[in-house]
């Protein structure tokens, strides 16, 4: 299954891109999805921005643009890992 993951400073968030995702980027270049991502077309990426992005659709796999962005998106991961859900009430 096709997906992007972003990371900004303060968000590291994964998607599963379905088929009109992938109609509105077209070309699955580093360009086009950059600019599909601009366009604010995923709520939370529009909310929290984004610094860099990895993504995936069949054999084209877009890496990360830098290094500095991947290690904040494991430090962001392991943040979020490390949250606890809430109790459930009874």
């Amino acid at each position: 299954m096709p997906y992007i993951e972003t990371v900004s400073e303060i968000a590291s968030l994964r998607r599963e891109l379905s088929k009109a995702d992938l109609c509105f980027i077209g070309e699955f270049t580093r360009e086009n999805i950059s600019r599909w991502l601009d366009r604010g077309s995923w709520f939370e990426v529009g909310l929290y921005g984004y610094a860099d992005f990895h993504a995936v659709c069949g054999d084209i796999d877009i890496p990360w643009s830098g290094v500095a962005v991947a290690s904040i998106d494991e430090t962001t991961r392991t943040e979020a890992n490390d949250i606890k859900p809430a109790p459930s009430r009874p």
